[in-house]
């Protein structure tokens, strides 16, 4: 319903809906990505990247979200954090190619 709502243009019902689904399912991911992406859209990067770093705190084999948050902390100058975000993803990798 969350997406339905933002697909439709209610931000701020989407927003609300993706707050109430986190306080019934604190440990499911979706909800810390849109609410990631809502911000992310509003330009305040700050509030977006705590989002995606709950998000990927609870989808551990999500390459592609440590892939991006590496890419955002090294164009922002967080070169430790931008590595650690990078290691996180190649680590994914060695693991889907051992399966």
């Amino acid at each position: 319903l969350a997406n339905l709502c933002e697909k439709l243009g209610d931000l701020p019902e989407a927003l609300r809906l993706n707050g109430s689904i986190i306080k019934i399912n604190p440990k499911t991911e979706v909800p810390y990505m849109n609410m990631g992406n809502y911000y992310l859209n509003r330009a305040d990067e700050s509030t977006a990247v705590k989002y995606f770093e709950k998000a990927a705190l609870l989808d551990p084999e999500n390459q592609k979200l440590f892939i991006d948050l590496g890419d955002y902390f090294k164009e922002n100058g967080d070169l430790k954090k931008a590595r650690y975000y990078y290691d996180k993803a190649n680590n994914v990798k060695q693991l889907n190619f051992s399966e």
